[in-house]
């Protein structure tokens, strides 16, 4: 048996990476730590990632629809995204799985994508 002291594991938290058009707008964040719970959704984790950068906002979110919130509990329900974003889940496109209600795991990373126009 050791003498080392247990060592504490934190919150679990998972990773949204932000692309590099975007980090202007986080304080030039390439990875934001959101907090994760049972249950969480990629619409939740966006909503968190809005709440503590409130300039990603417009760039993010369709803010003509803006943020949807239960009116009871004041959970975030879901988001439009902007039609130039891709957001994956551990790789997996979510236009291909449940959108923005598309659930993570403890592990799991979000990674947003801007699409490059070119002609």
């Amino acid at each position: 048996m050791s003498d080392e002291p247990l060592q504490s594991h934190p919150d679990p938290q998972i990773k949204v990476r932000i692309p590099s058009a975007l980090r202007q707008y986080t304080g030039n964040q390439k990875d934001i730590q959101v907090p994760f719970y049972e249950g969480m959704t990629v619409a939740q984790a966006l909503c968190f990632v809005v709440h503590k950068h409130p300039d990603v906002e417009k760039q993010m979110i369709n803010t003509e629809k803006g943020l949807v919130h239960d009116p009871v509990t004041s959970e975030p329900l879901g988001v439009e995204l902007r039609n130039f974003l891709a957001v994956y889940v551990d790789d997996e496109d979510i236009r291909y799985l449940d959108g923005v209600h598309t659930m993570l795991g403890c592990t799991s990373m979000v990674a947003v994508a801007s699409s490059i126009a070119g002609g």
